[in-house]
């Protein structure tokens, strides 16, 4: 019930009241992996990298197989410029989801940005 409900909250764009859709649901059922990812979603998009991948983490480990999970899991490794951790991870989305357009994307960015990225 929460899962769901957090999810048509997100869908409006309403993050804090979704996220404690996700966060009561995960309460009543830590093992919903579902709303793990879509609360690892939510730290996402609210750039708070290490809580995004906390959940993600619980997420995949719930759930291994699902490319979707993966995926987010490694943009959010990423994006907190694990890069070699983000590589093996996103890898293995598409290794999950050969035809996925957007984890091949995320792969291609993750190679791409630390050859461009320059410090002092």
């Amino acid at each position: 019930m929460h899962d769901a409900t957090g999810v048509l909250l997100a869908q409006q764009e309403r993050y804090p009241d979704a996220a404690g859709e996700f966060e009561r649901a995960i309460a009543e059922d830590a093992n919903l992996a579902p709303a793990h990812f879509h609360l690892g979603s939510i730290y996402l998009n609210q750039r708070d990298w290490k809580q995004a991948i906390e959940e993600l983490k619980k997420a995949v480990d719930l759930r291994p197989d699902d490319a979707a999970f993966v995926l987010q899991l490694g943009r959010a490794l990423s994006a907190d410029h694990q890069d070699e951790l983000a590589l093996s991870t996103l890898r293995k989305a598409v290794a999950l989801d050969r035809d996925s357009i957007d984890a091949k994307y995320a792969l291609a960015l993750a190679v791409a940005v630390p050859l461009f990225t320059f410090t002092n």
